[in-house]
């Protein structure tokens, strides 16, 4: 009955044991600056049984056992890898030595569509120009016209679409155009004779779906059989938040958010509204649910107090 006691009451001092908040500093502009999807990789010199991978969720978070979550988004690699030592040091002063690295850089990433040698998604480890994500999609190919590349930018709150004429570039005139891209920003590069205008015979997909691209349309047709051309939304996807960018014959464009589980659910039309050649749809990822953000966090801490158990039993005995 004694170690009951003991134990309930360990549990219950890491449950409620409060996280003390610490500032870092976050003004290194040179180093690259860590965004949800990106993969870290975390090493402890003195205790290898902490190594492990981490990534950061939608939220900006890692979820640590022991410690819960730290926020990791928008700081520095050198910055997040202070912060987490020094949440790590309060369970364990000790811990003087660790290194936390980027395996993998998912948060800085760019969709190239239209006339280059690999279309696709790209990550990059830091900001890249319009002519850096061009050049690592293979170079623009014969079709292309590089007279009106479209750069399309969307946030919650507003669609911004540019337009860049790189001859001057191509011709060894002029350097790049002076345009840090930001993550999820699409860069379109149409084809000789086609206008990023409705005329355009085909609509850009990219986002939460098994096959991003761009794939021929040349009439009206509804979201969803534009999003079976590439290969459905994917596990990941959250059917509630689909934008649709539509170009006006100003060339002004206008952002449309579509929640498909309307119509899948509801049968409800206007949820599954038709797409026109020339649109852009973007597919957006779902946040990971909350059990599977506290589940590791309860996985780690219940995992520590039986450990801190063990060793209060042992030397009672």
């Amino acid at each position: 009955m004694r170690h009951r006691g003991s134990l309930f009451l360990i549990v219950t001092i890491l449950l409620v044991l409060p996280v003390a908040c610490v500032a870092v500093d976050n003004d290194d502009d040179a180093s690259y600056v860590l965004g949800a999807g990106d993969i870290l990789q975390l090493n402890v010199i003195q205790q290898p049984s902490l190594d492990r991978t981490l990534e950061i969720l939608p939220g900006g978070a890692v979820v640590f056992p022991l410690i819960g979550e730290i926020q990791l988004g928008g700081l520095t690699i050198s910055s997040a890898e202070t912060l987490v030592q020094q949440k790590l040091q309060l369970f364990n002063n000790e811990l003087v030595d660790i290194t936390l690295s980027v395996a993998h850089y998912n948060a800085m990433y760019i969709y190239v569509l239209g006339q280059v040698v690999h279309p696709g998604r790209y990550s990059f480890s830091s900001t890249p120009n319009v002519w850096d994500v061009i050049r690592i999609a293979g170079g623009t190919n014969a079709e292309a016209d590089v007279t009106a590349i479209r750069v399309i930018s969307q946030s919650d709150q507003s669609t911004r679409s540019m337009v860049f004429d790189l001859t001057p570039l191509y011709q060894g005139q002029e350097p790049p155009p002076d345009l840090d891209l930001q993550p999820g920003d699409t860069v379109i590069v149409p084809g000789r004779g086609q206008a990023i205008t409705p005329s355009m015979t085909s609509a850009n997909v990219f986002g939460a779906v098994a096959m991003p691209g761009v794939y021929p349309l040349a009439v009206p047709t509804r979201l969803m059989s534009v999003l079976m051309m590439a290969g459905a939304p994917t596990a990941e996807s959250d059917l509630e938040d689909v934008s649709i960018v539509h170009p006006g014959r100003d060339g002004a464009l206008n952002a449309e958010r579509v929640n498909l589980l309307d119509f899948i659910r509801k049968a409800d039309p206007d949820a599954n509204p038709l797409v026109y050649p020339g649109d852009t749809i973007r597919v957006s990822y779902a946040e990971t649910g909350l059990f599977m953000r506290v589940y590791p966090v309860i996985l780690g801490t219940l995992t520590a107090a039986a450990t801190i158990y063990l060793i209060v039993d042992r030397a009672n005995n």
